[in-house]
């Protein structure tokens, strides 16, 4: 261990410790946005540690609410009696004479450096242990780190996980390797296994298509999975790497401003449609395929008991519920779209064969780096679906990216956006009529049926938001995402409908 901190003896005793996390657990841990719960809900707080080494304590936050629900959150947190600039002070407490502060373990670099030695020495740290070798290193080694930098600002709203940068240097015994990864902390709520799924899906995909993944830190008091619960990720940090999101949204601006002025624009919509095919054919196509290959090559079809068919069908009566409560659509309305998809299910999305799904995809989660590859991030979601779901976030974001230029030409801009989702669904089927896909049967149904769909969620997730805003600014601007969420939403209904008779 590299620490020199000196701590009171009460900090040395687990009891002392675990009551005083739980002490101070709301003003320290509890943030609404992740923890997606209210104070009051919950019953009972309990602190497990996983490794109880002062200064340094890994621990999960198990939180019990009122209606029985446990939920679980990883910490590991580093006392000290002062703190560096760069490190994240979660709290801090009066332990006799002393003014002790808590950082998050994961911006302190005594804490990273003792992990990845740990790592390379295949260490157990209590019942946190790895999978996989960091830099292929086994035995006696010591660490450097150069960068140590969380991926988020203070302040800044955090929902499933924490990323941070870290690069540097590994001495071993005969050879010094050079590293620069992100580390993705979890928190796991009530799916244990978030970084599991993640995991999973990156040893599945093409590795062409996903950033090389060296590990991970896991919790080997759960038994339910082959590696223990996944509690860190370890991939390469992409340097210098651009959102495909921003490219179509900087090519849609500059098309509308050219539009607009009466300049030529077709370099910028022929780069648009080549960024959207490439993204398809090299990285959305060959996800869903090796979600298929690895998964569910039975062809089996998503029913009843299943998860994905329980979620369909609670945030279609959450997202109704919402624009109700916030009177952006009636009851009798509420009870025609729902009647709607729940028909569109039982006629279209019934009889369509599963594939591993992104679940939450987005451009911004597809990146490329500066060797000119595609990858794609955030894959603690994947789950058994439709793959007209991904395909359906996508032309839903380019809808989203023309209306939100609030161009001249909004027709025209609207007409760029419509023809780049034609263009996703026919690179998307050439692709599948070329390798005789099998999940691809009556796509172009599921797409409309969850191209709707999404576009009732966008509206469900602005209206309160509208609603609870103060400033007039703001809620104008959300009001406008309500207002072309439910204008697309209605454009959407009729062909859906029209596919269901």
């Amino acid at each position: 261990m590299k620490y020199v901190y000196s701590l009171p003896a009460s900090l040395q005793e687990r009891e002392f410790v675990s009551r005083l996390l739980r002490a101070k657990y709301a003003r320290w841990f509890f943030e609404p946005r992740h923890w997606r719960l209210a104070l009051e809900d919950i019953k009972r707080v309990h602190i497990q540690f996983l490794n109880f080494s002062p200064p340094q304590y890994d621990f999960m936050v198990l939180v019990t609410q009122a209606k029985g629900q446990t939920l679980q959150f990883y910490e590991g947190v580093v006392a000290k009696k002062t703190v560096s600039k760069a490190e994240k002070v979660l709290g801090k407490a009066e332990v006799g004479p002393s003014t002790i502060h808590f950082v998050d373990g994961y911006t302190n670099r005594e804490y990273v450096e003792n992990l990845l030695e740990a790592w390379c020495r295949h260490k157990k740290l209590g019942t946190l242990g790895f999978a996989g070798q960091f830099l292929g290193l086994s035995g006696e080694a010591h660490v450097h780190l150069e960068t140590l930098q969380p991926m988020f600002k203070a302040g800044e709203g955090v929902t499933t996980n924490y990323l941070y940068h870290y690069k540097g240097w590994v001495e071993g015994s005969a050879q010094k390797l050079n590293f620069n990864v992100v580390a993705k902390r979890f928190l796991p709520r009530e799916l244990p296994a978030r970084g599991n799924h993640e995991f999973a899906m990156l040893q599945a995909l093409p590795q062409d298509i996903v950033p090389k993944t060296h590990g991970a830190l896991v919790n080997r008091r759960v038994k339910a999975y082959a590696e223990g619960q996944v509690l860190v990720l370890f991939t390469d940090f992409l340097e210098d790497a651009v959102e495909v999101g921003k490219q179509i949204w900087d090519l849609m601006g500059q098309v509308s401003k050219k539009k607009s002025k009466g300049e030529s624009h077709g370099s910028e919509l022929k780069r648009l449609y080549n960024i959207v095919k490439e993204a398809i054919n090299k990285v959305v196509f060959p996800f869903h395929r090796a979600g298929y290959e690895t998964w569910h090559s039975a062809g089996v079809v998503i029913k009843p008991q299943d998860e994905y068919y329980k979620g369909y069908h609670q945030e279609l009566q959450q997202n109704l519920t919402v624009l109700k409560k916030t009177d952006v659509i009636s009851a009798s309305r509420s009870r025609s779209l729902s009647r709607i998809f729940k028909q569109a299910w039982r006629q279209i999305l019934s009889t369509a064969k599963a594939t591993e799904i992104h679940r939450d995809l987005m451009w911004r989660q597809i990146l490329r780096t500066k060797d000119k590859r595609l990858v794609i991030l955030d894959l603690d979601e994947h789950t058994a679906g439709h793959a007209a779901k991904d395909i359906a976030d996508l032309c839903a974001a380019n809808r989203f990216i023309a209306e939100d230029q609030q161009s001249p030409e909004p027709k025209y801009i609207r007409g760029v956006a419509e023809n780049l989702n034609a263009s996703i669904l026919k690179s998307y089927t050439h692709e599948a009529e070329r390798t005789k896909a099998a999940w691809t049967e009556n796509l172009q149904k599921a797409v409309l049926v969850y191209l709707a769909y999404r576009h009732l969620h966008d509206a469900a997730y602005y209206a309160p938001v509208w609603r609870q805003e103060k400033k007039a600014v703001e809620k104008k601007r959300y009001k406008r995402y309500v207002d072309f969420s439910l204008g697309w939403l209605e454009n959407s209904i009729k062909p859906m409908e029209d596919a269901l008779q």
